[in-house]
């Protein structure tokens, strides 16, 4: 008798305890677990890059280059590099960490210890290197977008010579793996010896057409495997692997199988650059079109789950941990459940005001962020109990 009591009692407790009555504290200013910071120079939108366990953070306020051991939470290296930097990102080749300066037209490269080897000056025809302000890699050399939509192929074992007029750099001879009357080249993506990118078409009055590709190109012979319009999508930033397809996101999110059938166009949510989360069968995006807003969406379906909107126009990325969403903003770090993107409050003490909505990183159950002046890792400890309260798993 006393067990059909108990449970009676437990299911009527149960029943009661459904999603939309989630008993969840506010996040109060200092609750985040901050586990190191580090000052920056005034260059908050410099990308983040982690390889293996350590995450490299380019300054070009300041010409340098740290790396930080995520294991160990020390800083490995500091290297400072020749002049100041233009915006700049980092690609890992082989051990070795290069640097791409957007505003000189050129790449550093630093050994995996921190060296400086030498500064890689290249040709006019790679340009500004595109305008854009990342570049990839494949397993043997860098994919640089240049002028004009082009995308260039630079092996640094082959393809560089001594600059005669500076002892120690480097001239460039990539080589071309396309060229076209092109704009807003996306970054590419690689993956077994095929390039993946996207671009726009340029009219003859040099304006924008509204003609939008997507490029599957053989790595090494530079041909053209397929060429496929991008339908309503705006301009391709980047792509994403998702179960034997890509996702191209840019103005829209559109999915392409390997095979260049053009699938679904998943949405016509703006997605910034930085705001971008694929987990699962879940993509999670920002955008920046005012006032801004955060959703959630089912890859599969095309369904959006949830949107919430903040007061701000933000490029910042969300990461998620134990169903918990993270995601900075220049107010601080604000919290959402995952699943319906009910939002549990705002950390405002751990950036103070100095904090802008910059790129963030995951590393493990850490949350990297890269503010105006100064650099953080947080551990995303918050946890969904099994009554739905809000709880913190453990504090350093």
């Amino acid at each position: 008798m006393k067990f059909i009591f108990i449970a009676i009692s437990l299911s009527i407790i149960l029943s009661g305890c459904s999603e939309k009555h989630y008993m969840t504290p506010p996040i109060k200013a200092g609750s985040l677990n901050v586990l190191f910071s580090l000052p920056l120079g005034a260059d908050g939108n410099q990308a983040l890059s982690v390889y293996g366990d350590t995450l490299y953070v380019p300054e070009s306020a300041v010409g340098r280059l740290t790396a930080i051991d995520l294991k160990s939470m020390k800083v490995l290296w500091r290297v400072n590099l020749p002049d100041h930097l233009g915006i700049c990102s980092t690609t890992k080749l082989r051990g070795d960490v290069f640097l791409l300066d957007y505003h000189q037209k050129r790449l550093l490269w630093i050994s995996g210890d921190g060296v400086f080897k030498g500064t890689i000056t290249m040709p006019k025809e790679v340009g500004t290197l595109g305008g854009s302000t990342e570049f990839g890699a494949s397993d043997t050399a860098l994919l640089l977008p240049g002028i004009n939509g082009s995308l260039w192929r630079l092996n640094p074992e082959t393809d560089l010579v001594p600059d005669p007029n500076d002892s120690g750099n480097f001239n460039a001879c990539p080589s071309p793996l396309w060229v076209g009357k092109t704009l807003g080249s996306s970054v590419p993506y690689w993956e077994k010896g095929f390039v993946y990118w996207g671009y726009g078409e340029v009219l003859p009055d040099g304006s924008w057409s509204d003609r939008k590709h997507f490029l599957k190109i053989e790595e090494i012979s530079g041909k053209v495997i397929w060429d496929i319009p991008m339908n309503k999508i705006a301009i391709l930033s980047r792509a994403y692997k998702y179960r034997g397809t890509l996702l191209g996101t840019g103005g829209g999110i559109q999915e392409i199988s390997l095979d260049g059938k053009d699938i679904a166009q998943l949405g016509t949510h703006f997605c910034s650059i930085f705001g971008f989360l694929l987990d699962r069968d879940k993509l999670f995006a920002s955008s920046i079109n005012p006032p801004g807003n955060i959703f959630g969406m089912n890859v599969r379906s095309g369904k959006i789950l949830w949107t919430q909107n903040y007061p701000y126009t933000a490029e910042a990325s969300p990461q998620i941990n134990n169903g918990i969403l993270y995601y900075p903003l220049p107010d601080g770090i604000r919290v959402y459940r995952e699943s319906d993107g009910e939002f549990l409050g705002v950390d405002s003490n751990v950036h103070g005001a100095l904090v802008e909505d910059g790129p963030t990183i995951r590393y493990k159950d850490l949350l990297i962020v890269r503010s105006e002046l100064k650099l953080w890792i947080i551990r995303m400890d918050y946890n969904l109990s099994w009554f739905g309260n809000l709880v913190q798993k453990h504090r350093r």
